[in-house]
């Protein structure tokens, strides 16, 4: 059985980073154990359709074809292209599409989504494809521009096995030895924040955890076939456990080459847990993604985080002068309930004045609309006991060509997330008072730490693109570095097979 699978996970245009679809990777290895062959495409929106076709045209058989949806979504027009053709060449092709954010797309003629993590569900693919069978149960039917077929993964197949759990690239994956790719320990988090709707919130302390000589194969075979140092950690909050940390540490002390990580943390949790920070530093951590969303105490606490205020702000400088190189992203959310835009601007501004994080990423408050297709969390059902409204149709068309970033016009917003109002401002405010705030700080401030490890692909020197800010970014020698390493990847590529 053949199957072909296609990602991309970088959405910036132009492009200016490499990242690799984690997911596409992760299923394709999965299959790979049971004996299917699969290849994967990186970089999809990268490709044109003559090229994808010339890809196409070196299969004698192709049983699916496989969308894998991540950070970035492979572009609308060349998905449908791709369909088009390999069903014109492959009759009986199945197209499946996959990922945590799967239905919000126009893809057509694709035959089942399979929605959250499939790894659990894989036995029961293979079998569909080669029966053309899907038991019903598994299969809800969603209405978004059109009629879905969707299999749920997170309901229905949440039992999958993480003890042997490594992804595997092959040589046909081309891997560049400065490349940064995805590492995980662990799914899901501990805790349940009223205002997060990712999945496997609120797990089991040790559930959902890899074991240690797993995760220390996986990074001595990239190293011995890639030389990969560089990981980003994608665990929704790689410190929420103990255990993890001492892992990776345990790992770092009994290799005998050098790693640099990237990961999601809880700053309380190293401010509990005074020894996690140094073990982190220790095994290789260089940035940190920490989602401050306030320092705002009355703000903090009605989205239950308790660690705030003048006590999140000493700490912060705190890391600052002992770790000064650890590239520090701290997020923020626009919109939230309790804090003006005067208040939510002078806190960004003392973030500036104190030089206390690198890169400062501003993120409109969005509420997904409880429509079958988005997680939802408990601050998404009682939104309103917040002190929102919803804006009347009268005041979305007051702002005529306004376009969501990721979602485009009003129309398209509206079917997957609320039009919210509180009485400080509104869900389109917000977004035109973030791009207003992020580009009156781009002087001091840097890319996001995962930027960073992406744009390094092709150097030795990470700090640099760590720390360079926005403003002193050479952008155009950055984009160039990308098109010829995506150029001679495709090369490559359409050779390989």
């Amino acid at each position: 059985m053949n199957g072909l699978i296609v990602g991309d996970n970088f959405y910036q245009t132009p492009r200016n980073a490499i990242g690799r679809a984690n997911g596409a990777h992760r299923i394709a290895t999965v299959l790979r154990r049971k004996e299917v062959q699969v290849n994967v495409i990186d970089f999809f929106n990268a490709w044109t359709i003559s090229e994808l076709e010339q890809y196409i045209d070196r299969y004698s058989n192709l049983n699916f074809l496989g969308i894998s949806i991540g950070i970035s979504r492979p572009d609308t027009k060349l998905v449908n292209a791709l369909i088009t053709i390999t069903k014109q060449r492959f009759p009986g092709i199945k197209i499946i599409v996959g990922g945590s954010d799967v239905l919000k797309n126009k893809y057509k003629k694709v035959d089942l989504y399979f929605k959250g993590f499939a790894e659990g569900a894989i036995d029961n693919l293979i079998e569909y494809l080669k029966t053309g069978e899907f038991n019903s149960k598994y299969i809800q039917d969603i209405k978004t521009h059109d009629n879905k077929s969707v299999v749920d993964c997170n309901l229905h197949f949440k039992n999958f096995d993480l003890t042997n759990f490594k992804t595997e690239y092959t040589e046909q994956d081309f891997i560049k030895h400065n490349e940064a790719l995805t590492l995980e320990t662990s799914r899901g988090c501990i805790f349940k924040c009223d205002f997060c709707n990712f999945p496997f919130t609120g797990k089991k302390k040790n559930e959902y955890i890899r074991e240690k000589e797993d995760v220390k194969r996986e990074l001595i075979e990239n190293y011995e076939k890639y030389k990969t140092t560089r990981y980003l950690i994608t665990d929704d909050t790689f410190n929420d456990n103990t255990v993890k940390v001492d892992m990776m540490y345990e790992i770092s002390q009994e290799i005998d080459f050098k790693l640099e990580f990237m990961c999601y943390a809880r700053i309380d949790l190293l401010h509990a847990k005074q020894d996690q920070l140094k073990k982190m530093i220790d095994f290789g951590v260089k940035g940190m993604f920490f989602g401050i969303e306030s320092l705002k105490d009355s703000t903090s606490k009605k989205i239950s985080k308790g660690f705030s205020g003048n006590r999140l702000k000493t700490y912060l400088l705190e890391i600052r002068n002992q770790y000064p190189d650890l590239h520090v992203t701290a997020s923020f959310i626009l919109g939230l309930p309790d804090e003006s835009l005067e208040e939510f601007t002078n806190n960004i501004q003392w973030v500036i004045d104190n030089n206390a994080a690198d890169s400062i990423p501003i993120f409109p408050l969005a509420i997904p609309v409880d429509n079958k297709t988005n997680y939802i969390s408990e601050f998404t059902k009682n939104w309103q006991s917040y002190d929102y409204e919803e804006m009347t149709k009268e005041e979305i068309g007051s702002y005529e060509n306004f376009n969501f970033p990721w979602m485009g016009s009003a129309d398209d917003y509206l079917k997957h997330f609320i039009p919210w109002k509180n009485k400080y401002m509104n869900v389109i405010d917000a977004n035109l008072y973030k791009e207003k705030i992020q580009k009156s700080i781009e002087d001091n401030t840097s890319q996001v730490g995962w930027w960073g490890f992406a744009r390094a692909f092709d150097s030795d020197n990470l700090q640099k693109h760590l720390h360079t800010t926005k403003s002193n970014y050479d952008y155009h020698e950055q984009i160039k570095s990308v098109a010829d390493f995506i150029s001679q990847y495709k090369v490559k590529k359409l050779n390989s097979i």
